[in-house]
């Protein structure tokens, strides 16, 4: 067998995709939010890179919860990724729709149960599509192979977020719009409180991303972004956000930027927001209140 290929990075281009199609696992994991109107699965049935298997956000989640998409057991992601066809013995590509939602999702969730040469395509469908031609022609697979090697330190629950309200382990980054951040806006699911949780800071991941473009901002922009969230250079974070979509940009930024395993708080608002007892705040972030009092947590 030849050997598998490098991956140039963790973004790659179109063209670099083009010429490495039969060799790498493509993904096409385009996520949309609710009420959005849009089916991704069709849209992928429409067209998309050849060669590309669908990766549904939506039904590769465990379905013991009643919250959205969340992380399923190993056995359920490996019987899932193994219909698709995947080969863990090659590298992989995702690709979504151009909002790097669905990309960063996929990703972090290969991540969760072991699994790291991984790519994203660089501005996603559209970068593809405006040089080489999508199709409708859905490839034909046979059963992969996917061993999970799960890392739970990178899926954070509820349990360990409530905990960290008095051990401060880390810093809690909120990838929501600030509107939604501050309580001032309604959230896009029903039944959610407004506001955030207590001490978190907030990044919105749609300033990571060019407006023009929709790609990620340059690293040195990326790095300024998250110090001027109040992130300190050397804290743990745990990355938050409406239902654990949006928090893997950031934490797919933070891995640019060679912090690779930052934690996403798998719940997210849909849990935090829908849960009895657990404090919300409103307005804008403000650190943990033991910092601003200039005490030593380790001290007590």
């Amino acid at each position: 067998a030849e050997p598998p290929i490098r991956l140039p990075g963790s973004l790659v281009t179109a063209d670099w995709l083009q010429r490495h199609l039969g060799q790498v696992n493509l993904l096409d994991a385009t996520f949309v939010m609710p009420n959005s109107g849009r089916n991704p699965q069709a849209e992928y049935a429409a067209k998309h890179i050849p060669t590309a298997q669908f990766f549904s956000i939506e039904e590769i989640a465990d379905d013991t919860t009643v919250l959205p998409h969340m992380v399923p057991s190993p056995e359920f992601f490996a019987a899932a990724l193994v219909a698709l066809g995947f080969d863990q013995t090659k590298p992989t590509v995702i690709y979504d729709d151009g909002s790097l939602l669905g990309a960063c999702r996929c990703w972090w969730m290969l991540r969760v149960f072991g699994y790291d040469t991984i790519a994203l395509l660089d501005g996603g469908l559209p970068a593809w599509e405006s040089d080489f031609a999508s199709t409708h022609l859905h490839a034909s697979v046979k059963p992969g192979t996917f061993t999970p090697q799960p890392r739970p330190e990178l899926v954070w629950s509820g349990a360990d977020v409530l905990e960290n309200l008095t051990n401060a382990k880390a810093v809690l980054v909120d990838a929501r719009p600030a509107p939604r951040f501050k309580g001032e806006q309604a959230e896009p699911r029903p039944g959610l409180q407004r506001g955030h949780i207590p001490g978190s800071l907030n990044l919105p991941y749609s300033d990571l991303l060019d407006a023009q473009s929709k790609r990620l901002k340059p690293r040195a922009v990326l790095q300024i972004l998250f110090a001027e969230a109040g992130v300190k250079a050397d804290e743990p974070l745990v990355l938050t956000c409406g239902s654990g979509v949006s928090a893997c940009v950031l934490a797919f930024a933070l891995s640019l930027l060679g912090r690779r395993d930052s934690p996403v708080y798998d719940g997210s608002w849909a849990e935090w927001g829908s849960t009895e007892g657990c404090p919300v705040m409103l307005g804008p972030p403000q650190r943990p209140l033991h910092e601003a009092a200039g005490d030593d947590p380790d001290r007590n």
